[in-house]
C-alpha cells in the first residue's frame, strides 16, 4: 500500500490501537490510562480527540497530504521516501519502515522525550483542555519540571531586569545598536543578568526554589570558598528552548571585563548541547515550508534571520555542529546550509561541518 502512486495509505481498515502496539506497551498504556495517571479517563480522552496528529507531525518532519492520505517522513530512522503512514481520524500512525507506531500521546513520547504525564500536559496546554489534578499528584511533579519551571523564573527575571534596571543601560545601547527594538526583546525574551553575586539565588528563593534544584538548573556555580554564586553576572543573557519550547539553559555575552566572551549553561538533565539547536522551536514551521535550514554562528546571527523574515537560521550552542545536531535537522529537511562568518574560523567551521558523518538524505551546503 505504500508504493509510490498508492492511492491509500489505510487500504484495510487501520487495526487499533491495542493490535498496533506490542504486548509490553499495551499493558503500560492501559495502566497509565487507568490507575497510574492522576487525571481522569475522561480528560484523557478529550486532549486526544482535540489534537491532529498531522498537524502535531508537521512540526516536527515533513508531512505529504494527499486527499485524506497523510503521509510523512519517519523522524524515528533514516530515510527519504515517506514510510509513515497517519490516520487523522483516528490518531494513530505507523512506520512501515521500522515498525513504530501508537496514538497522538506516544508520538510526543517519541519526539519530545518524555514520559505519559509530560506528553499529556504537552498536548492538554496546546488544546486549550484543563486537566484536573490531584493533590497527591501535583506533589511527585518530575524533577524535569522543576528544572525547567526554575529556568522559566530566571528568564523572566532576567528579561525584567533588561527593561527596569539602570545597571543593564549599556545592555539596551548594545541592542539597540543592532537594531532590536522591544519586540524582540520580548519576543526572544532577551535579559540581563545583574553584576552581583547573588541576585538570581535570592529571586528564586522568593519563588521557593532551592539551591539543589538551582544548582541541577546550570543556573548557579560556587565560589572558592563553597558558597552559592549566580553562575551569570553582568552579562546580555539569551535564552536557549528545546524543540517544545521550553526553556533549558542560557548564552550569555559578556559587555565588559575580563571572561570569555560567551558563557553557556553546562551539561544538566534539561540542557544537552549537542541535542540543541538555538532558534529551532521558533524555526521549525518555516523550515518545513522553505525546505531549508541555515546553520549560523551565533544567538544574533539567528536574530537577523528573524529581523530580515526568513526565520530558518538555528545555531549551535557553544559547541561545534554535530552529527546529532543534522539528524536533528533532518526531521525539517533535506536541505542545510552552512552560514558562518567569512573569517578563518568561520571557514574552519564550515569545513569540520563536512568531516561529519552527514546522512544520505541531507544536503549539505555553504
Amino acid at each position: 500500500p505504500f508504493e509510490r502512486g498508492g492511492a491509500d495509505p489505510f487500504p484495510h481498515p487501520v487495526p487499533p490501537l491495542s493490535i498496533l502496539l506490542p504486548h509490553a506497551q499495551r499493558m503500560l498504556l492501559r495502566t497509565l490510562y487507568t490507575l497510574g495517571v492522576a487525571y481522569s479517563r475522561e480528560d484523557i480522552d478529550r486532549v486526544r480527540d482535540r489534537t491532529d496528529l498531522a498537524e502535531l507531525a508537521a512540526e516536527v518532519t515533513k508531512v505529504r497530504r494527499s486527499g485524506r492520505s497523510v503521509m510523512a517522513v519517519c523522524p524515528f530512522h533514516q530515510e527519504k521516501t515517506p514510510s509513515l503512514s497517519i490516520d487523522a481520524a483516528r490518531g494513530l500512525f505507523h512506520c512501515f519502515g521500522c515498525g513504530k507506531s501508537g496514538d497522538v500521546f506516544q508520538w510526543v513520547q517519541e519526539t519530545q522525550s518524555t514520559d505519559f504525564v509530560g506528553a499529556l500536559e504537552l498536548l492538554a496546554r496546546r488544546a486549550n483542555v484543563t486537566l484536573t489534578e490531584d493533590p497527591t499528584a501535583k506533589r511527585r511533579r518530575g524533577r524535569r519540571e522543576s528544572l525547567v519551571s526554575a529556568t522559566q523564573i530566571a528568564v523572566e527575571f532576567f528579561n525584567d531586569q533588561l527593561k527596569k534596571s539602570p545597571e543593564a543601560g549599556r545592555a539596551r545601547s548594545y541592542l539597540r545598536s543592532r537594531g532590536y527594538e522591544g519586540d524582540i526583546v520580548d519576543r526572544f525574551m532577551l535579559g540581563y543578568s545583574p553584576d552581583t553575586w547573588d541576585a538570581l539565588i535570592e529571586h528564586l528563593k522568593e519563588h521557593g526554589v532551592n539551591t539543589r534544584t538551582m544548582e541541577e538548573a546550570g543556573l548557579i556555580s560556587k565560589s572558592r570558598q563553597g558558597r552559592p554564586i549566580d553562575r551569570f553576572r553582568g552579562r546580555l543573557m539569551f535564552p536557549i528552548y528545546d524543540l517544545r519550547g521550553d526553556p533549558v539553559g542560557f548564552g550569555a555575552r559578556i559587555l565588559e571585563g575580563d571572561g570569555p566572551k560567551y558563557l553557556n549553561s553546562p551539561e544538566t538533565p534539561i540542557y544537552r548541547k549537542s541535542n540543541l539547536l538555538y532558534g529551532l522551536n521558533w524555526a521549525k514551521g518555516a523550515i518545513v515550508r522553505e525546505h531549508e535550514a541555515v546553520v549560523v554562528e551565533g544567538y544574533t546571527d539567528v536574530i537577523a534571520f528573524h529581523l530580515a523574515d526568513h526565520p530558518v537560521a538555528v545555531a549551535s550552542c557553544g559547541t561545534a555542529l554535530g552529527n546529532d545536531h543534522l539528524d536533528l535537522l533532518r526531521r525539517f529537511t533535506e536541505k542545510v546550509v552552512l552560514a558562518f562568518d567569512g573569517d578563518a574560523a568561520g571557514a574552519n567551521a564550515a569545513l569540520r561541518g563536512f568531516d561529519l558523518a552527514v546522512p544520505a538524505d541531507i544536503d549539505l551546503r555553504v
